[in-house]
C-alpha cells in the first residue's frame, strides 16, 4: 500500500504483540520526551479491551521495528503487559505501517508526515534533530555556564527560551520587538546561530548568574517574561556603562514586587511590559546617559 502523501512505500499489516515481540520495537535516542498522561490514558483503554486503531509506523531493519509514530502507544502497552502476570499472557493486535532499511533522512522525513497522534511540540522537534544543531554542541561544553535542556529541569535553562531570546536580539537592534519562532523554523533558526553568538550568550550568562544567582528553577528571573527583556537590556547596553556600574543598574529591579508580577504574565504584551518596568527602575534619578 502507498499514500499519495507519504512517497516512499510502505506495507499494512496487522501484527500481534505480546511479551516476546514487544522486544523488537525500538525506541529512536532523540525520542520527544513521554507524556505520562498520554500513556496512561492509552494503557486504560487496553485494561478495558480496546485497541489502537491508527497505525504504527516503522522501520523495519535487522528484524527489529524502529519505531517512527507510535511511541506512546509502545510504551502504553509495555506498561499494559508490566501491569500483571495475567496481562503477560495476552495478546494484542495492531495495525503496523512497515517501511523497509530505511535510511537515517528517510526516517526523519516519515516522522513528520506520519506525525498524527500527540502533537508534536517545538520542543519535540529540537529533541528529534539535536544531534545536527552545531550550536547545541557548544552549548553543552563543560565550560558553559547552565545545563541546557529541552524539557526544562529544576536545574537547566530550555534551549527554546535561548532561541527565543537570541531571535529577539537578532531583530531587536534598534527597537524591542519579542520573538517567537515558528515549530517548523525552530531548527532552521538554531543552525543559524553562529560561534560569536555562542561567545556572546556565554558572557551574557555569567554576568545574570552574578547578578541574579544560579540558573534554576526558584529564579523568576529565568521565566521568558523576564529572562528577555533581561537579555535585550545587557545586549544593547553592555558596551555603555562599566560591568560594576552594570550589574548595580540591574540589582535594582531584583526584588521588585511589579517585576515579580511581571514575571507571572505571558504573551508578548507581558514582556514588552517587563522591560519597560525594567527601564524605569534602572533610570531612576538619571537624567543623562540612560539604560536603553
Amino acid at each position: 500500500m502507498e499514500s499519495k502523501k507519504i512517497s516512499i512505500p510502505y506495507k499494512s499489516i496487522s501484527y500481534v504483540i505480546n511479551v516476546n515481540t514487544i522486544k523488537l520495537f525500538k525506541d529512536y535516542e532523540t525520542r520527544r520526551i513521554p507524556r505520562k498522561a498520554v500513556v496512561g490514558r492509552l494503557k486504560q483503554q487496553l485494561m478495558e479491551g480496546i485497541h489502537f486503531q491508527s497505525p504504527i509506523v516503522v522501520n523495519k531493519s535487522n528484524g527489529d521495528y524502529k519505531i517512527i509514530d507510535g511511541h506512546h502507544r509502545i510504551d502504553a502497552i509495555r506498561n499494559f503487559f508490566d501491569f500483571s502476570k495475567t496481562n503477560r499472557q495476552k495478546n494484542i493486535e495492531v495495525n503496523l505501517a512497515v517501511y523497509d532499511n530505511l535510511e537515517e533522512e528517510e526516517e526523519k522525513k516519515m516522522y513528520h508526515l506520519w506525525n498524527i497522534g500527540t502533537p508534536e511540540t517545538a520542543d519535540d522537534l529540537l529533541k528529534f534533530h539535536e544531534n545536527e544543531m552545531e550550536f547545541l554542541k557548544l552549548l553543552r561544553r563543560d565550560d558553559f555556564p547552565c545545563d541546557i535542556t529541552f524539557y526544562g529541569t529544576k536545574k537547566s535553562l530550555k534551549f527554546r527560551t535561548i532561541l527565543y531570546t537570541l531571535k529577539t536580539i537578532r531583530v531587536s537592534t534598534d527597537s524591542f520587538n519579542p520573538q517567537n519562532i515558528h515549530k517548523e523554523s525552530v531548527v532552521e533558526f538554531a543552525n543559524s546561530l553562529l560561534y560569536q553568538d555562542y561567545l556572546d550568550l556565554r558572557q551574557f550568562l555569567f554576568f545574570f548568574k552574578k547578578v541574579f544567582g544560579d540558573i534554576e528553577g526558584g529564579n523568576i528571573f529565568i521565566k521568558k517574561s523576564l529572562f528577555i527583556p533581561v537579555a535585550d537590556i545587557y545586549y544593547k547596553n553592555k558596551d555603555n556603562f562599566p560591568e560594576k556600574t552594570l550589574m548595580s543598574l540591574f540589582k535594582s529591579i531584583s526584588g521588585k514586587q511589579q517585576i515579580m508580577t511581571d514575571a507571572l504574565l505571558q504573551g508578548k504584551e507581558a514582556i514588552l511590559l517587563a522591560r519597560k518596568h525594567m527601564l524605569e527602575y534602572m533610570n531612576v534619578g538619571r537624567s543623562k546617559h540612560l539604560v536603553v
